[in-house]
């Protein structure tokens, strides 16, 4: 299978690639950064705003199928650097989506957030970036017949994540190292957490399924709370870890 997956190194990538490696499914690895988890037998570091190579990388490996993970992720990081998020999530994605038609793609896969869907009510420059992605691919698929599917991936977590910030990887890393559990606001505010096994089980069923589905959600439609997730992280650690309750960042959604 001619394959690319952008944002090979990151968290959902890593997890990715290392299921791909054990049902021996051969692909390329893209990202700015090399993996510190899994070592990939065809990988190449690069930023993707570098369109000639990764046009050259298509061209030479012949490819036809494309997973595209990788973005400036989480609403801190985009709200402190918006033009980057603006090169790194749109534009990146704009790019790919063209070299996607130039060479005939048969199947691609982009992974986009719920936060779109509470985009309109709390306006973010995360939530941006992935709701204008989400119209670009709907955009491309109507007009030019590309198979591009929009998985909706809500809160994962699991393994391969030291360099995650999300609250229950924050938590545990903050709970072993005899820190305080930062919470926004009053820790109230319910989320969908998802195994991330589940996330990329689902990714390499639509990869292989031969049925098309414009749009995939990859939740549990189960929601808790965040001070349930501290009492969770009490009871695995056994330990009463103290909270921090801290002002909730801009673009985040505490309801």
């Amino acid at each position: 299978m001619s394959l690319i997956i952008t944002g090979s190194s990151g968290f959902i990538g890593s997890n990715l690639c290392s299921l791909l490696k054990k049902k021996n499914i051969k692909f390329i690895g893209i990202d700015k950064k090399n993996n510190s988890y899994i070592k990939l037998s065809k990988f190449y570091k690069f930023d993707l705003n570098n369109v000639k190579k990764i046009e050259k990388i298509v061209k030479n490996n012949k490819v036809k199928n494309l997973i595209h993970l990788a973005a400036i992720p989480g609403f801190v990081k985009c709200h402190k650097n918006p033009k980057k998020a603006f090169q790194d999530n749109i534009k990146v994605t704009f790019n790919l989506l063209l070299l996607a038609k130039k060479y005939n793609f048969k199947k691609i896969i982009f992974a986009s957030s719920f936060s779109v869907d509470k985009f309109l009510e709390n306006p973010s420059i995360y939530g941006l970036t992935k709701f204008t992605c989400e119209n670009i691919c709907k955009t491309f698929a109507k007009n030019y017949g590309l198979n591009i599917t929009i998985v909706k991936i809500s809160n994962a977590f699991g393994p391969y994540s030291l360099h995650k910030d999300s609250a229950i990887h924050s938590f545990l890393k903050a709970s072993i190292n005899g820190k305080k559990l930062k919470i926004h606001n009053t820790g109230k505010q319910k989320r969908d957490f998802i195994f991330v096994a589940q996330v990329v089980e689902i990714i390499y069923k639509i990869l292989k399924s031969k049925k098309f589905s414009q749009k995939v959600p990859i939740s549990t439609n189960k929601f808790t709370s965040i001070l349930e997730i501290k009492k969770m992280i009490d009871l695995i650690s056994g330990k009463h870890n103290k909270p921090q309750f801290i002002k909730t960042p801009v673009g985040y959604d505490d309801k």
